[in-house]
């Protein structure tokens, strides 16, 4: 439905990587119930695809709602 506007997890990190952008920080997951995937699904493809692009672990984000962090 949003996939003119949006990437799915695996997009994002090619264009992190693309880009070579230091950290990856995931964005607004879990924040609206719009599709029929689990809410918690495009951060475990996230973090399934950073593991198979040999990603370390330090450089991909994905935050808790509400942690924070510091560069």
């Amino acid at each position: 439905m949003m996939r003119m506007t949006h990437t799915t997890p695996e997009e994002a990190l090619r264009v992190f990587t693309d880009l070579r952008a230091r950290t990856f920080v995931a964005m607004h997951w879990g924040t609206f119930e719009l599709s029929d995937e689990p809410i918690d699904e495009p951060p475990r493809r996230l973090l399934a695809a950073a593991r198979a692009m040999s990603l370390p672990e330090e450089r991909v984000w994905v935050l808790a709602h509400g942690e924070t962090r510091a560069f």
